[in-house]
């Protein structure tokens, strides 16, 4: 029987000519023993979601992966999406999991506690539950709490990996207070000089140390970054590899990561204190 095709939505994102980060996955490594949680914060382009998803790749992980919108601030429609990819990541054949009605919102700690048990019981020893983009959700959704319960219903061998542009909540104070949610930060995401070297290789650039330093100055260890600039240099082809490196591109890519998709307000703040008197 051909199964139909799991939404991207549901789907681990796919990986085209990326390089294994080991010193950051030996991180990974140390959190995932120590801590049920993991959470990974960083600015756009850090290259939060291609760690995780090469992590459970190299590490041979079963994956649960959610992308996270706006959307699902309705937390019907997350506790149905959410059934829809445990059905794809169980082992075995398993009775559907409850739907939320309207008459679980008097106590969505009590339904939410008993959605998570069972959703994990269905699911492969070792397995990886990421919520990827979990910045787009409101700060004041129920969404929080919800995920609070998950936190105290997750088994000894199945995890919750957390991928945002912010770091954790207020409201998760006390999930790092207990010790239930250790964090990588975007320090932790900086690419070292080594890994520039590298990726640069792979690119199938041979560059010279003068332009590696440049190019390890000027992206200041963002992944995003050094690949732009280093895709400036393939297009110019140029004798000077580092004359090709302007921040057009960067520029961009900002623009339409974090600039265009702002409310109204919050694009013309940032407009106005670009450049302070």
């Amino acid at each position: 029987m051909i199964r139909p095709c799991v939404p991207a939505k549901l789907s681990r994102p796919r990986l085209f000519n990326i390089t294994n980060r080991n010193v950051v996955f030996a991180l990974l490594d140390e959190k995932q023993t120590n801590y049920p949680v993991i959470w990974i914060s960083g600015s756009p382009g850090s290259g939060k979601t291609a760690l995780v998803s090469s992590y459970t790749l190299e590490r041979n992980l079963p994956v649960l992966w959610y992308l996270l919108d706006s959307g699902d601030n309705d937390i019907a429609a997350f506790f149905g999406y959410l059934a829809q990819a445990s059905g794809e990541a169980a082992e075995d054949a398993h009775p559907a999991l409850q739907t939320l009605i309207p008459e679980d919102l008097q106590d969505l700690a009590n339904f939410s506690r008993r959605f998570f048990r069972s959703l994990f019981a269905r699911l492969p020893a070792n397995t990886v539950v990421v919520l990827d983009n979990y910045h787009t959700i409101d700060p004041a959704s129920v969404f929080h709490e919800v995920i609070q319960q998950a936190v105290q219903e997750l088994p000894h061998g199945i995890h919750l990996q957390v991928i945002s542009r912010a770091a954790p909540p207020p409201r998760f104070a006390r999930l790092v207070a207990s010790n239930l949610l250790g964090q990588i930060d975007e320090t932790d995401l900086y690419l070292t000089a080594e890994e520039i070297c590298l990726i640069a290789h792979k690119s199938g650039l041979a560059l010279d140390e003068v332009t590696l330093q440049l190019l390890q100055n000027q992206s200041e260890g963002w992944v995003t970054g050094l690949m732009l600039m280093l895709e400036q240099i393939k297009q110019s082809g140029a004798s000077n590899p580092s004359a090709s490196i302007d921040n057009h591109l960067v520029s961009g890519y900002f623009s339409s990561e974090v600039f265009d998709p702002a409310p109204q307000a919050m694009r013309e703040f940032m407009i106005r204190t670009a450049l302070l008197p």
